[in-house]
């Protein structure tokens, strides 16, 4: 049963493109962070005296302050997830530099050729 359910959720997945296969491994693993992060904060509210293997030093601030910056992070990560936040998308701009060179060079020379 599990073989059929995992090949359900391969085959789902084939038809995506490798980026939006990435953007949805971004989302899933910023949810899952913030998530994370409020039990955390939960955590620390509701059982301050709780036995853990570690603990954040600060009380309640220095828990809020360690969980702030992953959750900028991640809601940032999942507002831009394409990239287009520091550059504006045009032809190529998923690519290497070189990649684009390489594909200007070859239709130079296709042009030249015809």
């Amino acid at each position: 049963m599990a073989v059929l359910v995992s090949a359900a959720f391969y085959a789902a997945c084939a038809a995506f493109t490798f980026r939006e296969l990435i953007v949805l491994n971004m989302w899933l693993y910023s949810l899952s962070l913030l998530v994370e992060l409020a039990a955390f904060v939960w955590l620390r509210a509701a059982e301050p005296q709780m036995h853990r293997p570690w603990r954040v030093p600060g009380g309640m601030p220095g828990a809020i302050a360690a969980a702030v910056l992953p959750s900028c992070f991640a809601l940032g990560a999942m507002a831009t997830p394409d990239g287009q936040y520091h550059r504006g998308y045009h032809r190529g701009a998923d690519r290497p530099r070189g990649v684009r060179r390489v594909g200007a060079v070859q239709r130079a020379g296709a042009r030249k050729g015809a």
